[in-house]
């Protein structure tokens, strides 16, 4: 029996005496047992330990997800770090090339810098290379990309890193100029 319906007595107290209700809680608990307190010490017990042990389950599991992120986080920022010199040589590179064909489209005689530097030499693997123009023929690289949610992306691309990129043309140009 439930305890609001123990304390249900309560609201009979006008039709029971004190008796009547010491005989109706002596054979309740003759049925059901009160509880001691040691079981009730030993029942808590064992609900501590088991919200001890789902709250460390718990923290193992936010504690690898954690360091999953940052060694993630960690990888990510050696990649910008090897990317970032990269980039400023390529954007060095592109200023070059744009400054030197607006130069020949207004008819200024510009000093030929040599052959385009290869896709090898640009560290760009032949696959890459389709890839790109793939994007590039279907018009895509003008749409932008569709975001995906995370768990549907992929690990972002290494950046190569080649000893043997051509040397800046720009100071070759800046000589020129």
């Amino acid at each position: 029996m439930s305890m609001s319906r123990v304390s249900g007595l309560g609201r009979l107290s006008n039709r029971l005496d004190d008796e009547m209700q010491a005989k109706i809680l002596g054979a309740i608990h003759t049925r059901v047992p009160m509880p001691t307190v040691d079981g009730i010490r030993a029942l808590q017990l064992e609900h501590a330990k088991e919200h001890e042990t789902a709250w460390r389950i718990r923290h193992t599991q936010t504690k690898g997800i954690v360091e999953a992120n940052k060694a993630l986080r960690d990888g990510a920022s050696k990649m910008v770090g090897a990317g970032e010199p990269l980039l400023a040589a390529a954007t060095e590179e592109l200023n070059a090339a744009v400054s030197r064909r607006e130069r020949i489209q207004r008819g200024e005689t510009v000093p030929v810098s040599g052959k385009p530097p290869s896709l090898k030499e640009l560290g760009i693997t032949p696959a890459q290379a389709k890839h790109g123009r793939r994007i590039t023929h279907s018009g895509a690289i003008r749409a932008p990309l569709p975001v995906r949610p995370a768990s549907q992306r992929c690990a972002a691309p290494r950046l190569r890193q080649t000893a043997a990129l051509p040397a800046p043309r720009s100071q070759t140009l800046s000589r020129g100029r």
